[in-house]
């Protein structure tokens, strides 16, 4: 393989190239492979091009969107990794209430630029979570009780499909394949944008950890269980058992972090 990519414009990394190490990280630190080429994209016209790179020489082939991927799957062992690292653009329209998104954007990018706005969109629980996988995930987090899955407010998505062509799924184009992209993974095409309902939220909320001891777990637990089944929608509260931080002052085992809209 020479790294040669016909029409792509963006940036190719070969194993021996300097930055080819630090492409090849994503967020689990647990995952080592090696990709034979990544094509890190400039635009949705890349993407095509090393699609048809990676068709043609019949090598294994992977997208990585925000790089927080716990399974490995954005890496594509002696393949091809489609990269939208570089893609992470946000553009909110505050009268349609929706926003366009790269595929390459992490949630960060998305609140930082809607919450400008007294706007959001339901997403997960740590900014630096990628859209795209959480996504055609379906995507579960604070808002979601509130607002539903962050599949649910996905309003359409531009699309590559394997075969190089470029389509637009929505409820009323390609309803079929937009529902697949709704929480059925990275399975049916190379999403390269997103589209989103907006809701308004402000720019305000209360939210922190509650903490309890490990002897107090049952009667935690107990009190979570009622407690939640009444609990109104702009409320989220996720349960964990776990170690708690050292600023705490204590060896604590069980945490009950909130989070009120």
């Amino acid at each position: 393989m020479n790294g040669e990519v016909p029409g792509f414009r963006g940036q190719l990394l070969l194993p021996a190239d300097e930055g080819y190490p630090e492409a090849r990280r994503i967020w689990n630190g647990a995952i080592d492979r090696h990709p034979a080429l990544i094509a890190r994209c400039a635009d949705e016209e890349d993407a095509a091009a090393a699609l048809k790179y990676a068709l043609t020489r019949k090598l294994p082939l992977s997208v990585r969107g925000g790089g927080h991927n716990v399974s490995g799957s954005a890496l594509a062992e002696g393949g091809v990794v489609i990269d939208f690292s570089a893609l992470r653009g946000v553009a909110v329209d505050p009268d349609g209430m929706s926003v366009r998104v790269q595929p390459g954007a992490l949630w960060g990018d998305v609140d930082s630029a809607s919450q400008r706005q007294g706007l959001a969109v339901p997403a997960g629980i740590v900014t630096h979570t990628g859209v795209a996988g959480l996504t055609v995930g379906g995507g579960f987090g604070w808002l979601s009780r509130r607002w539903g899955l962050t599949s649910d407010n996905l309003l359409s998505v531009r699309m590559l499909l394997a075969d190089g062509s470029r389509v637009r799924a929505s409820e009323d184009e390609n309803p079929d394949l937009f529902w697949a992209v709704q929480g059925g993974g990275g399975n049916f095409g190379i999403v390269t944008e997103f589209r989103f309902r907006l809701h308004r939220l402000g720019t305000h909320v209360l939210a922190g950890p509650i903490l309890f001891r490990a002897e107090q777990a049952r009667e935690a637990i107990a009190f979570y269980r009622d407690f939640i089944r009444e609990a109104p929608d702009e409320l989220s509260v996720y349960l964990n058992l776990r170690t708690a931080p050292p600023s705490t002052g204590s060896r604590s085992t069980f945490a009950a972090p909130t989070c009120c809209w």
